[in-house]
């Protein structure tokens, strides 16, 4: 009686417990409270990084049809030969355990069923005690009743320990060959079936193991010849065992980081990352870095990403993810940073669309103010009349900013804050500074809005995997696929490192290489240098700058960041190929000096992209007859015996000065002759413009700084005009030639400011002017 007490006392605690943990349990899957890691792949499934999972175990979801037969019949071979006859527990291997490890003392014996081992796993029985034994059997039958055999199979084999903190074959399969099951051949697959029955004394991973493990592997592989199986198998090395990693994989780390971090995956994930792309990329910048470490260049990122599907393809956040002294672990991808000047294409696009320009229109480079804000060029040097796409190219400051200027909605604000990115402040903040990079953005920002040039305008969210977005811009029209064309066409006009930095018509169409339409950056302080553009399917994107903000004078986008783009380029597949233009583009015939559409004057043309029905028709006022009299050499109206016609070019007044400051004056036409009536020597020309005061412009004056307190007056007139004349509210100001500027100092205001030409033209502009208190 004593006997069954105890035993009584011994089964009715243990029997009470599980009772609730199996009422409780009733019905959910064997693996339904088990945390299981993140684990990251390339396409092509190579393991990038696996994450403990919330228990700091490793351990990969695996369902049972991904498990290679051949394994399954090996694990079963090792652990439990009957496991699909016996009820959970082997009645007969389990009284020789006992007898062998409680009566005859000589060694201790498993008698552990699959199913037992994976009762234990799952509810964390410790088996090694009576009671935690007897709590094990009772939970093995528990299992076999409400599970298949099946899913108890399933159960265990994502549940074995393999060694430290590696649960599951499908872990250990990643972490110890860097492949999943049924890439492993037979010897593989025999290493990782002995695991579970001692993980600590057989972890491969430690070298004092190796020949325990060997020697097991080995005997169960004798024992799978002894069934008849294994002949055929395979060439078998007895002694030899297959190489295994000897650190986790951490492949691209900031990309792995980032997905991480957003706390939406759960399991596996299959990344749009391209492994040989990704090591490319982070071998090209690693070295790139170390070539110009001399220089002081210690940082960069880069991103590849196809803008067909935006799928990112290799994204590189920093030179070295683990060098604390450049502060490796930033992700240079993400981080929010000045765009330098990687923004004006998207000028460019909003102003084709809206009619301004096309891509040969002439726009001004030269000294201008807009209120309180003065633009100036990287060099302080105005290049005069430039065609918008050596502007673009060369990214001339000025002309730039002059024509965002005259964006209506939408105008780059509005643009960028619809995509939305930048996480802008007011208007107000940036006003035209923006147009130069005065407004932050991330590199896989900008590189969204670059997809957007390849995907006629649209843009489209960045993505890293199914259902996994990176940059989030709920799709959306932000060109036509017109102006999109168009800028990209203009940005391939960009050359190649080492191949000088304008190139002429004659030199473009001479081109065969292929091109990358890609746009360059430089901060203010040379703390970032950024080149980024599209190549054939590809978006690229580089940063080179240090994440601590110090600057560089060699932080040039086009010096420092380009040659990179260039030699990552170089290994894309399909980089290059030209893209088919949309309907409604064209080739228009326009003057070569004026970006016109050619007059009967003008005698050498070039082909201009045009948006039929938007791009701007007005006809060259440049090229302009001018018929002289032979004999007093003034000019005349009319021909005559004695007068000559001549095509002269007839620029604006202060294009004129440009010219002259630039060692190339331009001729000017001769007077009239005195003769000539007033109304005749107003006909032809065109209007003057107002260049100061700027539109709309609101000026502050300082008492007591009377000096200081002046407004400059300037008018870019016709090139025939001779003087020009200002006016005030109908008083008047001062007269000037078309080149000299006139200063005024008004009482605090509003004016309505008048400038005529000596040919009876005029333009007006309102200005107010207010007195700081």
């Amino acid at each position: 009686m004593g006997g069954k007490k105890l035993f009584i006392a011994l089964c009715l605690p243990a029997l009470l417990s599980l009772f609730l943990t199996f009422v409780m349990a009733r019905g959910e899957s064997l693996l339904e409270e088990v945390p299981f890691s993140n684990a990251y792949f390339t396409r092509e499934g190579e393991l990038l990084k696996i994450y403990p999972a919330r228990d700091e175990q490793y351990r990969l979801y695996g369902h049972l049809s991904t498990f290679p037969p051949e394994f399954l019949e090996l694990v079963l071979l090792q652990e439990d030969r009957l496991f699909y006859i016996h009820p959970g527990v082997n009645p007969v291997s389990l009284a020789r355990a006992i007898y062998e490890t409680y009566f005859v003392r000589s060694r201790r014996v498993g008698g552990s069923t699959l199913t037992m081992q994976t009762a234990r796993l799952k509810y964390g029985l410790d088996s090694s005690t009576v009671l935690g034994k007897i709590k094990q059997i009772l939970a093995a039958f528990y299992i076999e009743m409400f599970h298949t055999k099946n899913e108890i199979l399933e159960a265990y084999m994502n549940l074995a320990p393999c060694g430290g903190n590696i649960m599951g074959f499908p872990a250990a399969s990643e972490i110890f060959f860097g492949k999943t099951l049924d890439e492993l051949n037979f010897g593989e697959w025999a290493m990782l079936a002995v695991l579970p029955q001692d993980p600590q004394g057989r972890d491969p991973r430690i070298d004092q193991n190796r020949e325990e493990l060997l020697e097991a592997r080995n005997r169960l592989y004798r024992r799978w010849q002894e069934t008849g199986e294994g002949e055929e198998t395979l060439i078998f090395y007895e002694d030899l065992l297959p190489s295994i990693a000897g650190e986790l994989p951490f492949n691209a780390p900031h990309l792995c980081e980032m997905i991480q971090s957003t706390g939406t995956v759960s399991g596996r994930l299959t990344t749009t990352i391209d492994g040989e792309t990704q090591r490319a990329v982070e071998e090209k910048l690693s070295r790139y870095i170390d070539r110009l470490g001399n220089r002081g260049v210690k940082n960069g990122a880069a991103l590849v990403l196809d803008y067909r599907t935006m799928e990112v393809q290799a994204l590189v956040g920093s030179a070295d993810f683990f060098d604390d002294g450049i502060q490796g672990m930033v992700n240079g991808t993400s981080s929010r940073r000045s765009p330098g000047s990687t923004l004006k294409p998207f000028i460019y696009g909003l102003a084709l669309d809206q009619g301004l320009i096309h891509s040969h229109t002439v726009l001004y480079d030269r000294p201008i103010s807009f209120s309180t804000y003065a633009p100036d060029n990287y060099q302080r040097d105005f290049k005069g009349p430039v065609t918008a796409w050596s502007a673009l190219v060369n990214s001339r400051n000025i002309p730039a900013v002059e024509l965002a200027s005259q964006l209506k909605e939408p105008d780059l604000y509005d643009f960028l804050n619809s995509a939305p990115v930048g996480d802008l402040k007011e208007r107000d903040h940036y006003g035209l500074s923006l147009v130069l990079g005065s407004g932050e953005l991330s590199m896989l920002e900008l590189a969204g809005l670059y997809g957007a040039l390849g995907n006629g305008g649209e843009l489209r969210d960045i993505v890293v995997g199914e259902s996994l977005v990176l940059q989030d811009y709920s799709e959306q029209k932000i060109l036509s696929p017109q102006s999109a064309y168009i800028v990209r066409k203009m940005l391939e006009r960009n050359p190649a490192p080492g191949e000088g930095l304008i190139l002429s018509e004659e030199k473009w169409k001479e081109m065969s290489s292929p091109r990358i339409a890609y746009k360059t950056g430089t901060s203010i302080g040379f703390k970032d240098a950024w080149s980024i553009g599209l190549s054939g399917p590809y978006v690229i994107a580089v940063w080179i700058g240090n994440f601590s903000g110090e600057g560089n004078p060699v932080f040039l986008g086009r010096e420092t960041a380009t040659p990179l783009l260039f030699e990552i380029a170089a290994n894309l597949e399909g980089a290059g190929e030209d893209i088919k233009r949309p309907s409604g583009v064209e080739e228009v015939e326009v003057c070569s000096v004026s970006g016109c559409l050619p007059s009967e004057y003008c005698d050498h043309t070039v082909k201009a992209l045009f948006i039929p029905g938007s791009s701007p028709i007005e006809k060259c006022s440049i090229h302009r007859p001018v018929i002289i009299n032979e004999e007093t050499g003034y000019r005349v109206e009319e021909e005559g015996d004695r007068t000559v016609k001549v095509i002269r070019e007839i620029w604006p007044s202060d294009m004129l000065n440009l010219f002259e400051e630039a060692g190339l004056p331009r001729p000017v036409p001769p007077p009239y002759e005195t003769s000539l009536s007033e109304e005749k020597l107003r006909l032809g020309g065109t209007p003057p413009r107002i260049v100061s005061p700027v539109k709309d412009g609101q000026y502050i004056f300082r008492p007591g700084e009377e000096e200081d307190n002046r407004i400059p007056l300037t008018a870019s007139a016709d090139g025939e005009v001779q003087e020009i004349f200002w006016f005030a509210d109908g008083a008047f100001i001062g007269r000037a030639d078309p080149r000299e500027t006139v200063y005024w100092s008004p009482e605090a205001g509003r004016y309505r400011l008048i400038v005529l030409d000596d040919k009876g033209f005029s333009a007006d502009r309102v200005v107010e002017v207010f007195l700081q208190p």
